[in-house]
């Protein structure tokens, strides 16, 4: 593996102090581990006040733009931020391994961690970890692979034109899945067609012989894919014509369910305790990649047993034997809010759906929330609460104003919810919410009281 001042050589940068080899990277001091390169990035904070913080830590070089009285070697640059994402191509250069990207409006991140779950049940695999997947996220990640590894799963994430472009050409893909696209960082993409240019750079840096994993239930992502001459490997749950198809689902009991795939005229059967709609589809997602990549039947279904999903996505719980728990509060995006009212609408007993405003939506957010409005209408949800933005969910709350309530507080929402709970009645609660209405308070309080 070529060392730190070849690293720093090959991006053109000023290499300073003696030479070792890398063992990681890291931009926050309190994260860095023994033997890793610092990266001093300047954004809210400067990161260059926190080189000696990174040095007890263990870093044994830094990465920055203003030359350091150090006793530890350093790599100087103009932009610490892009220099880090120049370092992190170079060093995946030095790999010829299967390096699966993974972008979409909603699901990349459980798609991700279902696949990265499966490839780790036949050799060691790299995978995005928590939320890693910006400019700053995923250099990180590419540094973590090793001669030893054998396949990385990389989720990448955008919010604004350029952001795919620019991390496709770090991570050099040689798989591509694109989830879906829907209205998702509308501030940033304008409308639904600008999220999609975005997210198929995922495609378009693909070579001839890489392969592009295409959801053909998404109309835009397969008309897309068509401009691309890498080699496709299509799912679906409904279209015959997919290289994997969705069949059947069969609940077993047990908060365990049997779904059915089909490749080549083959039936494959998994189990998983994934729940909801939208899970199927990322299983069926991953599972293309996985047939895509060899991996056999026996590794994909230990791979369904062993995944964790990434806290705050679709986590199930129980207040009761009869009460599921659903905690979705770690984003909001339209088309993730649709498959959750679309779980609701699938369970038999009692609905409550708890959703914040959503975000990001820019000029269209007014549009959105009545949208939601009229979805919640037209469901079979027995309650919903609405915290957040009064002035938007008004909007939601003009339209299904008989079956929706806004409330000041997440505290009032656990008691009201809490009052009018019958333990021994089948129910669903899902709660769902943006990041920043941290919804997961309403989730902790309903635990709290049915836990302590």
């Amino acid at each position: 593996m070529l060392t730190l001042k070849q690293l720093a050589d090959k991006i053109g940068a000023e290499y300073i102090g003696s030479d070792i080899c890398l063992q990681g990277a890291a931009f926050n001091s309190q994260l860095v581990e023994k033997g890793m390169l610092f990266a001093a990035i300047v954004a809210e904070r400067d990161g260059h006040q926190y080189i000696n913080d990174a040095i007890k830590n263990g870093a044994s070089a830094v990465l920055v733009s203003v030359r350091q009285k150090i006793n530890v070697p350093q790599i100087l640059v103009a932009d610490t931020r892009k220099a880090l994402g120049a370092l992190a191509k170079v060093w995946r250069e030095q790999f010829s391994i299967p390096v699966i990207a993974i972008t979409g409006s909603c699901g990349k991140t459980t798609t991700k961690d279902i696949l990265g779950s499966m490839l780790s049940q036949k050799a060691l695999t790299v995978v995005t970890e928590g939320n890693y997947n910006n400019d700053l996220g995923v250099p990180l990640m590419l540094f973590k692979i090793r001669p030893e590894t054998k396949y990385a799963v990389i989720e990448v994430g955008t919010n604004s034109p350029g952001e795919i472009e620019y991390l496709a050409k770090i991570v050099q893909p040689t798989h591509a899945l694109i989830t879906n696209v829907s209205a998702q960082h509308l501030e940033g993409l304008k409308n639904i067609e600008g999220v999609l240019d975005e997210k198929a750079q995922l495609f378009k840096v693909l070579l001839a012989q890489g392969v592009a994993i295409v959801n053909m239930d998404d109309g835009r992502v397969l008309e897309k894919s068509r401009s691309y001459d890498c080699q496709k490997q299509y799912y679906s749950m409904s279209n015959m014509e997919a290289n994997v198809q969705f069949i059947e689902q069969k609940d077993l009991g047990e908060d365990m369910t049997q779904i059915t795939f089909q490749s080549d005229h083959k039936r494959y059967q998994f189990e998983t305790s994934l729940f909801g709609y939208h899970n199927i589809q990322n299983i069926l997602a991953a599972t293309t990649c996985a047939f895509a990549l060899n991996i056999s039947q026996e590794e994909i279904q230990r791979g369904l047993d062993h995944v964790e999903i990434t806290k705050g996505r679709f986590e199930k719980s129980h207040l009761s034997e009869k009460v599921v728990l659903v905690n979705d509060s770690y984003n909001a995006s339209v088309s993730s809010v649709q498959a959750a009212i679309k779980t609701l609408n699938a369970f038999e007993g009692k609905r409550v759906f708890v959703m914040s405003n959503m975000g990001e939506l820019g000029e269209h957010e007014k549009y959105y929330h009545g949208e939601l409005g009229q979805w919640i209408a037209q469901s079979n949800i027995d309650q919903t609460y609405l915290y957040g933005d009064r002035k938007l969910l008004q909007e939601t709350i003009s339209v299904c104003e008989k079956c929706a309530v806004y409330c000041e507080d997440k505290a009032s929402i656990a008691e009201d919810i809490s009052k009018g709970l019958d333990l021994s009645e089948p129910t669903i609660i899902l709660v769902k919410g943006s990041r920043a209405n941290q919804m997961e308070d309403v989730v902790n309080a309903l635990m709290n009281r049915f836990h302590r």
